[in-house]
């Protein structure tokens, strides 16, 4: 995995509260890191200042006037951090001390961290998703099968999942409940909430009574479906023949499992 740092709010320590917050509304920024207030030697990372921390310090702030106070009052310490070597390890600390921001550091001496820049879970993201882009399977596009009972193109309710993967759809008319497959599919991939009340039981009673089909994604709202249905639904993703996501589904765990679709000779 080749991972880039992100350019990095940097504020020095002796900025003000406010002007800090100004600073991180013009960059549109959550998260700043905080600099040694001295001009003299390379920039060392001495704290972290984020919404949490405004909202944590909100009452003595607020009430207490202290907007012009320095940053360094209100800051986080001691800071979790990653030297350049160990980027690799971004995930496992974010997830380790539950937080969204890695301060990317070079320790020359002990004790000094000269800042490098950042990782955020939205950098892990995209480089995953971009790993995802690039996968294939023995050099051939899967053909995934959507069921829909619907004129409209593809695209409209189903395109945008699969753009992230090198995926060939194929569309597959519902007509009263039930299907034809014209085409073979490496897989199929249904939305309940787009198709006519009542017509998915009669889909996936075929799906599932058919042994020369392949596998199928489902993905459904909850909200949209009685309770007994829901119950219904969840009790299929231990079932081999499904992968049930629930909206706003994973997007992660549903392209790990389109991933591990089977490409038919």
């Amino acid at each position: 995995m080749h991972m880039h740092t992100t350019p990095a709010l940097m504020v020095r320590a002796d900025v003000s509260i406010g002007d800090c917050l100004r600073r991180m509304r013009e960059h549109e920024s959550s998260f700043c890191l905080i600099i040694n207030d001295t001009d003299v030697g390379p920039t060392e990372l001495v704290g972290v200042f984020t919404t949490g921390d405004l909202m944590k310090h909100i009452i003595y702030i607020k009430h207490g006037d202290h907007w012009s106070h320095p940053v360094r009052t209100v800051m986080s310490r001691p800071i979790v951090s990653l030297d350049v070597s160990e980027i690799h390890r971004a995930g496992e600390l974010m997830l380790e001390h539950e937080i969204r921001h890695i301060p990317i550091v070079h320790s020359p001496e002990v004790g000094k961290r000269e800042v490098l820049g950042l990782v955020s879970m939205r950098d892990l993201f995209r480089i995953q998703m971009q790993e995802r882009r690039d996968l294939k399977w023995t050099g051939l596009t899967l053909k995934i099968g959507v069921l829909t009972d619907k004129n409209e193109p593809l695209e409209a309710h189903s395109g945008k999942i699969f753009s992230l993967m090198k995926v060939t759809l194929v569309k597959v008319p519902v007509i009263e409940g039930k299907f034809e497959l014209k085409e073979r599919v490496d897989g199929f991939f249904v939305d309940l909430d787009t198709l006519e009340p009542g017509a998915w039981q009669k889909i996936l009673k075929q799906l599932n009574q058919a042994n020369d089909l392949p596998r199928t994604l489902v993905i459904f709202d909850p909200y949209q479906h009685k309770p007994e249905v829901v119950t219904t639904l969840q009790k299929l993703k231990g079932a081999t023949k499904f992968a049930i996501f629930e909206k706003p589904i994973n997007l992660t765990e549903f392209l790990q499992e389109l991933g591990q679709t089977p490409k038919l000779s």
